[in-house]
């Protein structure tokens, strides 16, 4: 006669074999587990899960910091106000870029207000604007020439003269004119 085998997996995760004859009586009864090769699997998969986010992670850190860190900073290092033959004034402003960036100067304006709100040929600035300073040492010389009789410019007063980049920040200086 042959034997039957009867499979059952327990809840606990263990396997069950017995052998039955055609009476069902039990024969063989041994228990095999499947612990010996889950625990080592599981701490596999987690070794493996867990390099992956940490790469991932740092990937993602690295990339949004050095988006983060790259900025613009323009310095006016120097500006002054002196007197011309006819009466006017040149206001000489130089600046630097020491950000990581180029900076783009697209705006420059004189007592809040736009140099070409200005009377035509009252007021002269060169280089023309827009214009881009390099990033790290870009420098530049920004010359702005008033002509006499020009509202708002009289000797002893003073003159807030702010550029301003592309993206929105604003550098302001006071200059007082002679």
């Amino acid at each position: 006669m042959r034997a039957r085998l009867d499979i059952r997996l327990k809840p606990c995760g263990k396997i069950e074999v017995s052998e039955l004859d055609c009476e069902n009586r039990v024969h063989l009864n041994s228990v095999r587990s499947r612990e010996g090769m889950l625990k080592p699997l599981a701490m596999l998969s987690l070794m493996v899960a867990t390099v992956v986010i940490s790469m991932s992670g740092s990937v993602l850190i690295g990339e949004t910091s050095s988006f983060l860190t790259k900025h613009e900073q323009v310095e006016i290092f120097s500006a002054y106000a002196s007197r011309l033959g006819d009466g006017g004034w040149v206001i000489e402003i130089q600046i630097r870029n020491t950000g990581s960036v180029d900076a783009t100067l697209d705006l420059l304006s004189i007592n809040g207000k736009g140099v070409y709100a200005f009377a035509p040929g009252a007021v002269n600035v060169t280089p023309s604007f827009p214009f881009s300073l390099q990033a790290g040492s870009g420098t530049a010389d920004v010359t702005i020439s008033v002509r006499t009789g020009t509202a708002g410019f009289t000797s002893g007063a003073t003159v807030d003269v702010e550029l301003q980049s592309s993206s929105g920040i604003r550098y302001p200086r006071t200059v007082m004119l002679l």
